[in-house]
């Protein structure tokens, strides 16, 4: 708040949102306070936590960054150590990905930089509120989102093979024997034409089964 100084590019690291008082560096309010110090043509980049495991937290970032005013342009990337992360690039025009870079890199080509601009279907946007001072709501999106991987054992996104738990509906399932016939394990179980049941303690979460189902009688979760 008291520095004067204007910026042209500003990275933008805090840890993930776990407690309120790091939420507050995400909200309407620091955002506001960052506007200030940045050049015209400036950018600024915020670690906005990943957009697979905690994907409503993500897009409430991207919400209260253009809350304030910021063109925001979300992008993801694979880091080794965390996996799907997100990031916001923030600033007063639309970003344009370069045509070309001017050093040498190993992975990052001109032709890969746009995929890290698109989300697929399980990071999507979702609906978020601006994370305000007075709210903190980013906070409990994060402690829920990260809840359930932890004290709940789910993975809304049904990527962590560890938390993965396949059913069978009763209505749906038909009592084809499918889905028992393509396990590799015997885990499936049932008389023909009468629902079948999954043997959770045999089942090596495969989605051999899920795979095979035509009539969506098995979920994954």
């Amino acid at each position: 708040e008291d520095n004067e100084g204007v910026f042209d590019f500003v990275v933008v690291d805090f840890p993930d949102p776990s407690n309120f008082a790091i939420g507050k560096l995400y909200s309407a309010a620091f955002y506001r306070l960052l506007e200030k110090h940045l050049s015209a043509g400036a950018l600024a980049v915020i670690q906005s936590t990943s957009p697979l495991y905690a994907r409503q937290s993500f897009w409430c970032v991207v919400t209260t960054v253009e809350s304030v005013g910021f063109v925001a342009t979300p992008y993801h990337a694979l880091v080794p150590s965390f996996g799907e992360w997100g990031f916001v690039l923030a600033g007063r025009r639309s970003y344009q990905p370069p045509a070309a870079y001017n050093v040498t890199t190993q992975f990052l080509t001109p032709e890969v930089t746009p995929t890290l601009f698109q989300f697929p279907k399980d990071m999507a946007r979702v609906e978020a509120e601006v994370n305000r001072l007075n709210n903190q709501v980013l906070v409990r999106y994060f402690e829920h989102e990260y809840r359930e991987h932890i004290v709940e054992k789910k993975c809304r996104a049904g990527k962590c093979k560890d938390l993965l738990q396949f059913n069978i509906t009763d209505g749906k399932c038909i009592g084809c024997t499918l889905c028992a016939r393509k396990c590799p394990v015997n885990a499936i179980s049932g008389e023909k034409k009468k629902t079948h049941v999954i043997d959770q303690a045999k089942c090596i979460k495969c989605g051999a089964c899920y795979e095979a189902c035509k009539f969506g009688a098995i979920t994954k979760g």
